[in-house]
């Protein structure tokens, strides 16, 4: 994201303005996660256009861990959960900022990669719950159930 540009201004005043009035008040915390110093400096160009109680409310996190920590500080069940839900891309981005090995979903075990990155899954057409598949395995399935749902009815057959 190139900072200097202006249309970023505007870009985020948009996305302030969309958010009903009562939004910023009900409010606990507004957590960004692995701010650059680049980003830090923007922020405060924008403290203008946003309202004092909301720039309280911003709060600059390091880590995956930390913000699950501030979340949920008494319960570690719910600390591993909520990071379970964190998409793939954001594991990697901490661990990469860390200096950590960045996770990997290919060539690990069902069992690792559903304990790291697992999400309850309903199937749409049975109902029945699936809890913690990883995202690959469930886009995986859908795109399978697409294809067999394509082929069943020859919707698409160049004959048909």
């Amino acid at each position: 994201m190139d900072w200097s540009n202006p249309s970023l201004a505007s870009r985020l005043r948009f996305a302030y303005d969309i958010l009903p009035r009562k939004y910023p008040q009900n409010l606990k915390a507004f957590y960004v996660m692995h701010p650059s110093s680049a980003f830090k400096v923007s922020m405060w160009t924008f403290r203008a256009l946003l309202s004092k109680e909301f720039w309280n409310k911003i709060e600059y996190i390091d880590s995956l861990d930390e913000i699950c920590t501030r979340l949920h500080p008494e319960n570690e069940e719910k600390r591993a959960d909520l990071k379970r839900h964190f998409p793939l891309a954001v594991h990697r981005k901490d661990a990469a900022s860390r200096g950590h090995a960045k996770p990997v979903t290919i060539g690990v075990s069902l069992k690792q990669s559903s304990s790291c990155f697992g999400v309850d899954f309903v199937d749409k057409t049975t109902g029945k719950i699936y809890p913690r598949l990883p995202p690959a395995i469930i886009f995986l399935c859908e795109a399978l159930e697409r294809e067999g749902c394509e082929e069943d009815f020859s919707v698409f057959d160049a004959e048909a």
